[in-house]
């Protein structure tokens, strides 16, 4: 692919710049928090693979009531309990469809991100959508 195609793809993606860095921010908090356990830098990809005999045991401590922060939710818990992670960098490309998570806009994104920082630092609590 020529330089000038592949620049083009590259800005053609449903994170705006805002929510771009927001995510790389919550996901180095994360990191940051579980000092040397993980490499972060997407918490809003909803991509996960996870062992069977990993997650029967964290099951027990995920509180489904937290919505769209749910991703980093799970990681953090992950890692509190002693789970490797590995990331996987994706590519986004624009949406196929509309979007009903926290990137349909920079203030929903700024709602998610703000749920996802005072779940990390002060602890996870229910939230509404």
């Amino acid at each position: 692919m020529a330089l000038a195609q592949w620049s083009a793809c590259a800005r053609a993606t449903q994170l705006s710049t805002f929510i771009y860095y927001g995510n790389l921010f919550v996901g180095k908090l994360l990191e940051a928090k579980h000092l040397g356990r993980s490499t972060i830098t997407d918490v809003g990809t909803t991509y996960k693979l996870c062992r069977r005999e990993a997650l029967i045991p964290l099951m027990l401590h995920l509180k489904p009531t937290v919505n769209l922060e749910f991703n980093a939710h799970f990681l953090d818990t992950a890692l509190d309990h002693g789970c490797d992670i590995v990331e996987c960098p994706i590519t986004f490309h624009p949406r196929v469809g509309v979007s009903k998570g926290g990137n349909v806009n920079n203030r929903r994104a700024l709602c998610v991100g703000l749920g996802m920082l005072f779940g990390i630092v002060w602890g996870w609590r229910p939230t509404q959508a």
